[in-house]
């Protein structure tokens, strides 16, 4: 019982005192009319991300892949109205069309709170099952 709260009580002290750590986030920005670019903070961009136009009602009207500078191009006339970029790693983001750039990073603080669950749940087992043998030998 004492390691688990000494476990407990660090493991508080490393959330309370850690500094947030800024990964590469997506973003999408428009270049012109017609031309968004899809990229992350450090400028990089995936050659795999999948880029979904919507309409209003949130019908898909076409779906691609950027070209080799991170660009992808659609018909400006064809009724879009929001943006996804999908670089099937977890980073999505949404942009309406019309809006400077969207920096969305959809889920990510929910991926992050639920593998901090899992691992408290998975360490409390642990801690769990050695007290348990604990007490069958005594």
């Amino acid at each position: 019982m004492k390691n688990l709260k000494m476990f407990f009580l660090v493991s508080i002290m490393l959330l309370l005192f850690t500094t947030p750590v800024y990964a590469h986030k997506i973003a999408i920005e428009p270049v012109e009319d017609g031309i968004i670019k899809v990229h992350y903070d450090d400028g990089s961009f995936s050659e795999k991300t999948q880029i979904i136009l919507y309409d209003a009602n949130d019908k898909e009207i076409e779906r691609g892949k950027l070209d080799e500078n991170g660009q992808f191009k659609y018909d400006k006339n064809s009724g879009v109205a929001y943006i996804v970029a999908d670089d099937g790693m977890g980073h999505t983001v949404k942009w309406k069309v019309g809006e400077e750039v969207s920096h969305h990073h959809k889920g990510s603080k929910w991926i992050k709170i639920g593998g901090v669950l899992v691992v408290f749940a998975a360490v409390g087992g642990i801690f769990y099952k050695r007290k348990d043998k604990n007490v069958e030998s005594a």
